[in-house]
């Protein structure tokens, strides 16, 4: 293989898209590897700027390598005669030995995992030289070194016609696991042994020397220890005679040549002929999905590992790729990104990896011996298929001269559901990063604290955490920050690493009560007496969770929030200044429901689910819990699967039928994917959706995603008025609003119905497609005979808004100005209002306008031929707004002037670069800079 001429690009970290989370579940974390984390909510401070190394676009052939690891892999043989360490003179000048010499290994002498090394011959001399009655005996001199209770040296016989081998001896010794010496030549019990043979006397038979080890610690990727224990393994044999009666019959000083011993290569077989191959988007092959706002251009140039013919992944897939060797001389630090589509669903068993391998030796990265798992752990994809950006921290390999990367992609068992397409590698770039990154935090999504009721608080108390916390001058210290009484007083607990090399720590949990807040942070210390906190805003803004109720009872019920997302709204931006009275991100889900209760002066409680919605064991709260609530608020944001869970399904059944007991009993139930998942998909339980809900899932989109990916919703006419307009021109309130649904992430709205012939259901409101139609957008339903009722969305309530964290104003294209605030909580509170619920106090109100930073997402978005862009600045001085390629360089310039505080306007641009060319089509983000306030958005051009 040959080596990269290095590709050198200097890119600032600012530009979006190419810093951003994979954001897939990890295989370890559903049982099948201890190490495994999954996690998410990571935060980490930006170092300066990035010295590109390595940028392979896949456009040319750069000497990437495709392995067929499938079925079952060849295998050289390594039984030979060699010279090594012989110590005693009469062994002559040459044995057998089991073992090869590598240079890329950790020991260079030794043998590799995974081995299956046989040396055989036939025995004619026992057959012809011997009687039956005789007796007929092996004997050899041998040294063996292997890791103890894995890796086995098997001594074997068998008659010709026979096809069962009869096992003689085996042998083992402490080798890698202990500190004992190799069993060698003088060994008083081992080194000259003899085995009884005579049930053969006057046959011929097979002898066969059979060496066997696993998956690791051998040679390969074991250091020698002091003693040697394991040094030149794995088997040698000299003087090999069989005696008949006391008469030598055959005799093999390993010095008379190969004697007739058979020690061949074994070929590959049953492999499945899929591996990666480089090919061109949308014509060689396609995701099959529909249109995505990451996709490449049609033409662009892929890795993929499929069958060429379907586009698809097999059965019994194992596929490797990997990069040219990459130089590293002199990096202190190594980040690597890149885009890649992932379509690799669980219940398909179809799952990828990344590999790095380091070593000063060029030629030692192109083996595929020596890569090491990055970060532990096998991963699949989430329940749909997406393209996304990566980065990924590679701090930990540097130090040698010479990077390869591997990429792994397996079927590892029968799939449940037809195979994807894998993985498909857009680009892949390897960077040194310069600028202190300083220490950063990464939750492990998985064990995190997680939110308790009263009934399980004895499970509670024994919650812990876990946590990612790095920094380039270590951790010395880290402490879990807790307090239950809203911030009066804090408690530290010490947090243990979870071993001396490790960046995860363990965390202990804090002190708690039912009915009580904890509010938590963490806060590190460098090993140079630097403090950092966790989140940065710390103590001011900070985590938390409940034991449930904290004022709820079941005597006065309470409002229940269930937030069943647990992360920020797609297409939405972290806004880390700004953060809601108790405490949460702005932008996450969960913020804009809480805001509108805020508003409305309602008070709630918060249940956030145990693990990331989306993945397994993210089940909601149980009957235990719900009794303390009569009305309850689920949010799924924008998930298509693992949702409402059968269990989920089952709960609130039981729930809404204590209606029948006359107990309140109201659920709103909003998300883009719901009825998708629960009809679509035939997760349904006990008719939940169709009965309880008296729903009718139509459609997973409002239209033609490209055309109608950013509907209108407005109020159904004829039934309760949940969206009206409230007559006051001075207002935005009009009875008609838009969701926010184009690029970045493009939204699939559920179409939904009034199930017919159930009394007590009707369209609650509807979308305003481009063509005028208006398709259902949502069902209220109040059960005639039990006296519970629903509100049930097609949509996320807060995909109402302009897709900023600013709430500032979304334009249509007749320039409507739609502040997205004013009617969430117009729809909030005519919800609740049709389910009988007062507020509790008098509310904040919406607050009054104030000038402020904003940059709207391009509408249309994806466009041909012109998007236009709003944006509003907070204070005077230069404004600009450009246009950026994929790689970064700037194509056209749309502003470039002075504006005074509070200047709000629009820009268009053409798709023409500055000297007014047309681009080409693909990805490009836009960026504005001005005083105090810089941001970028990503938006699509389409052929």
């Amino acid at each position: 293989m040959r080596a990269l001429a290095i590709v050198v690009l200097l890119l600032f970290a600012a530009v979006p898209g190419l810093a951003a989370d994979l954001d897939t579940d990890r295989v370890s974390a559903f049982g099948t590897s201890e190490g495994g984390s999954g996690s998410f909510n990571g935060s980490r401070e930006a170092r300066l700027e990035t010295l590109w190394i390595f940028f392979d676009d896949f456009s040319t052939d750069m000497g990437w390598t495709a392995y067929d690891l499938s079925g079952t892999l060849g295998q050289e043989n390594h039984w030979h005669h060699d010279t090594i360490r012989l110590t005693e003179p009469y062994l002559g000048t040459s044995t057998w030995w089991c073992g090869t010499y590598d240079q890329c290994w950790r020991q260079p002498r030794g043998y590799g995992n995974n081995w299956i090394q046989c040396l055989l011959r036939t025995m004619v001399e026992v057959g012809a030289d011997s009687s039956p009655g005789d007796e007929v005996v092996l004997e050899f001199d041998q040294r063996y070194a292997m890791e103890r209770l894995y890796d086995y040296g098997y001594v074997e016989v068998k008659r010709p016609a026979d096809t069962e081998w009869v096992t003689l001896a085996a042998y083992n010794n402490t080798g890698f696991q202990g500190a004992g010496i190799p069993h060698d030549w003088d060994h008083p019990v081992d080194g000259h042994v003899s085995h009884d043979i005579s049930t053969y006397a006057g046959e011929e038979i097979e002898l066969r020397f059979r060496f066997e080890s696993d998956e690791a610690y051998s040679s390969q990727d074991e250091y020698d220890n002091p003693l040697h224990s394991v040094k030149d393994g794995a088997w040698q044999l000299d003087n090999l005679t069989i005696t008949a009666n006391g008469e030598t019959i055959f005799y093999d000083d390993s010095e008379s040549g190969n004697m007739g011993w058979v020690h061949d290569d074994v070929a590959p077989a049953g492999q499945t002929g899929v591996t990666w191959w480089r090919g061109r988007y949308g014509i060689d092959c396609t995701t099959g999905q529909p249109f995505s706002c990451d996709e490449p251009p049609v033409g662009t140039w892929l890795y993929w590992a499929v069958d060429p013919f379907s586009c698809k992944m097999v059965d019994g897939e194992y596929a490797a790729l990997v990069s040219p060797p990459i130089d590293i001389s002199g990096a202190e630090k190594l980040v690597g990104t890149g885009h890649l589509y992932i379509d690799c669903p669980e219940p398909a068993n179809d799952i990828f990896n990344l590999y790095l391998a380091t070593n000063d030796v060029q030629e030692c990265v192109t083996s595929l011996d020596g890569f090491v798992d990055e970060d532990p752990g096998w991963w699949y994809g989430g329940p749909t298929p997406f393209w996304d950006d990566w980065v990924d921290d590679w701090d930990a390999f540097t130090g040698n001269d010479w990077l390869a990367i591997r990429w792994d992609l397996l079927n590892e068992a029968a799939p449940l559901e037809p195979h994807g397409c894998g993985i498909f590698l857009n680009r892949q770039r390897v960077g040194i990063p310069s600028g202190d990154a300083g220490t950063s935090f990464e939750r492990d999504g998985w064990n995190t604290f997680r939110d308790w009721f009263a009934c399980e608080f004895e499970d509670a108390v024994l919650d812990t955490a876990r946590i990612r916390v790095k920094d380039d001058d270590d951790i010395s210290s880290l402490y879990l920050m807790a307090t239950d009484d809203a911030g009066l007083t804090w408690d530290s607990y010490e947090c243990q690493r979870e071993s001396p090399e490790s960046y995860w720590w363990r965390v202990p949990p804090p002190s708690m009560a039912i009915g009580t807040e904890i509010l938590y942070y963490y806060e590190a210390t460098d090993g140079v007496g630097n403090v950092a906190v966790y989140p940065s805003t710390a103590p001011d803004r900070t985590f938390e969770f409940s034991i449930l109720p904290l004022e709820a009872s079941v005597g006065e019920p309470g409002l229940l929030l269930v937030d069943k997302h647990g992360r920020r709204t797609p297409g939405a931006e972290r806004d880390y200044g700004f953060s809601d009275p108790r405490g949460h991100y702005k932008c996450y889900s969960e913020y804009y429901y809480r805001e509108a209760l805020e508003i409305l002066g309602y008070d709630w409680e918060t249940y956030d689910v145990d693990v990331p919605s989306g993945s397994v064991e993210s089940e909601g709260p149980d009957t235990c819990g719900m009794k303390y609530y009569s009305t309850q608020i689920w949010f799924t944001n924008n998930f298509a699967a693992y949702t409402l869970w059968p269990i989920d399904q089952y709960n609130l059944i039981q729930w809404l039928a204590q209606a029948g007991e006359g107990k309140e009993r109201n659920l709103f139930l909003t998300g883009n994917d719901i009825g998708k998942e629960l009809i679509g998909t035939g997760r349904e339980t006990l008719n939940f959706y169709t009965t309880w809900l008296a729903s009718d899932y139509l459609a997973d989109a409002v239209g033609i995603v490209t055309v109608d990916s950013v509907p209108g919703l407005q109020d159904h006419a004829g039934g309760y008025a949940f969206m009206p307009d409230d007559g006051d021109p001075s207002t935005p309130i009009d009875g008609d609003c838009v969701l926010q649904g184009g690029c970045p992430v493009l939204m699939s709205f559920d179409v939904v119905d009034a199930r017919p012939g159930i009394v007590g259901n009707e369209v609650a409101l509807d979308y305003k497609k481009m063509d005028q139609t208006l398709p259902p957008a949502g069902v209220a339903y109040t059960h005639q005979t039990l006296g519970y009722q629903t509100v049930n969305l097609g949509f996320g309530f807060e995909f109402m808004r302009d897709g900023t964290c600013f709430g500032g104003a979304f334009y249509t294209p007749e320039g409507y100005h739609v502040p997205g605030i004013h009617h969430r909580v117009q729809l909030m509170g005519n919800v609740l209002d049709y389910f009988g619920r007062t507020p509790e106090g008098p509310g904040t109100g919406v607050p009054e306008d104030v000038t402020r930073n904003a940059l709207s997402h391009a509408y249309p978005n994806p466009f041909n031929p012109a998007t236009e862009i709003a944006y509003s600045v907070s204070q005077s001085g230069p404004v600009t707004i450009r246009i950026h390629n994929a790689a970064g360089r700037v194509v056209r310039t749309l502003l470039d002037t002075e504006l005074e505080a509070g200047a709000e306007g629009r820009v268009v641009w053409d798709g023409t670069d500055d000297r007014g060319e047309r681009c080409a089509s693909g990805v490009y983000f836009y960026r504005i800079a001005a005083p105090g306030f810089a941001a970028t958005r990503k938006m699509v051009m389409l052929k």
